[in-house]
């Protein structure tokens, strides 16, 4: 892909797009607690679906320190969410979040849910 320059706009901002080189890199992902600066380790999601397709609904990525805080956090938001007519919605996970990894490749910890489960 070619590094592409449509010069600049009126205010100076370049509008250039980013170089192939940076957009291969992605963005680290942090924890979710506000004062955390630490990558995220785990994703807290439930298997969500609409009859016609399927995801996994996140409801928190945190650090190894956070997850108790983060899980508890995402159990009582997803019991306050009322799924639609249509769509079916499965109990929160613990799930190893790895960047790149789309949601059916991502392992989840049964081991580590129960440590948390009220």
């Amino acid at each position: 892909m070619a590094n592409l320059n449509f010069g600049d706009d009126a205010r100076g901002i370049s509008l250039s797009t980013r170089s192939e080189d940076n957009m291969s890199r992605p963005l680290p992902v942090r924890c979710a607690v506000a004062s955390c600066d630490e990558p995220a380790t785990y994703k807290i999601a439930a298997a969500w679906s609409d009859g016609q397709f399927s995801e996994l609904k996140t409801y928190g990525l945190c650090c190894h320190a956070h997850l108790g805080t983060v899980f508890r956090a995402a159990a009582a938001r997803r019991l306050a969410s009322a799924a639609g007519s249509a769509e079916s919605q499965d109990e929160i996970g613990i799930y190893r979040f790895e960047p790149g990894k789309r949601d059916r490749q991502l392992q989840r910890l049964w081991g580590l849910e129960e440590n948390y489960r009220a």
